[in-house]
């Protein structure tokens, strides 16, 4: 399922989208904001999952893991980076 998102990062807030799926358990996708994306594998449901992925950003590859969960108004999550915190939450 496609979700709009908006990223908070260190560097400010930004549009986004994540295409999410999850089937018995194994979570995959595609997080994307600015002009990045990366996809992702993880594991869980849609009461609280993990994954992870990397960005391929001008400064080299950027790796994160994050954790999420889907509720009535859409996907709310954090991604630990080595660059700092990117938070996502629904667009509103």
């Amino acid at each position: 399922m496609l979700y709009g998102i908006i990223v908070r990062t260190p560097f400010g807030r930004f549009n986004g989208k994540m295409d999410l799926e999850i089937n018995d358990g194994k979570v995959s996708g595609m997080l994307s904001f600015m002009d990045f994306s990366s996809e992702f594998q993880g594991e869980g449901d849609i009461d609280g999952f993990s994954f992870s992925g990397s960005f391929d950003i001008p400064i080299g590859s950027l790796d994160y893991k994050a954790e999420a969960s889907v509720k009535d108004d859409g996907v709310h999550g954090v991604a630990d980076t080595r660059l700092g915190k990117l938070e996502f939450a629904p667009e509103r």
